[in-house]
C-alpha cells in the first residue's frame, strides 16, 4: 500500500478503498483472512489481509471517538475558542499519523503510533473543558 492513499479522513477513505484494490478484497466484506476468495478469483494471501485489516483498523478506529470529540469540543469551544481550536489541530494531526501507524509494518508501536497517540491528549483535554464548563454551568458548584 502506498502512503498517497492517505486521502480521506484520518487516512481513512482513501486508504481502506485503495487497500481493497491492491489486495482484491470486495465488498461487502469487512476483513480478510487468508484464503479467501478475491475480486478476481484467485486467493488472499496472509500478507495481503494484513495489509487490508490494517488499513481498515486505521479508518475504524478514529470513528469511535469522533463523535464524543466533536460534542466536546462545540461545548468546550464556547469558553475556550483557541485551546479547543489547538486540541483539534492536534488531535486531527495525531490521528492521521495514527493510521500511517497502522501500515502492518512495524507491529502495533509502529512509529506512526508515537505521534498518533498525542490524539488522546487532544482528546482529553476536549473532554475536560466540556465536563468543567457543564459542572459550572449546572448550577450544583
Amino acid at each position: 500500500l502506498e502512503r498517497r492513499q492517505v486521502a480521506g479522513a484520518a487516512g481513512g477513505g482513501g486508504r481502506g478503498a485503495g487497500s481493497r484494490k491492491a489486495t482484491g478484497v470486495g465488498l461487502p466484506n469487512m476483513f480478510a483472512f487468508a484464503g479467501m476468495t478475491s475480486k478476481d478469483g484467485g486467493k488472499v494471501t496472509e500478507d495481503q489481509a494484513l495489509a487490508f485489516n490494517c488499513a481498515q483498523r486505521g479508518h475504524y478506529n478514529p470513528l469511535e471517538t469522533i463523535s464524543c470529540f466533536r460534542f466536546c469540543s462545540l461545548v468546550a469551544g464556547f469558553l475556550n475558542p483557541y485551546v479547543t481550536a489547538l486540541a483539534g489541530a492536534i488531535w486531527c494531526v495525531g490521528r492521521v499519523s495514527w493510521a500511517l501507524g497502522y501500515d502492518g509494518k512495524g507491529g502495533r508501536y509502529a512509529k506512526g503510533f508515537k505521534v498518533g497517540g498525542l490524539h488522546w491528549v487532544a482528546f482529553i483535554i476536549v473532554v475536560g473543558m466540556a465536563g468543567y464548563e457543564g459542572v459550572v454551568y449546572s448550577g450544583l458548584f
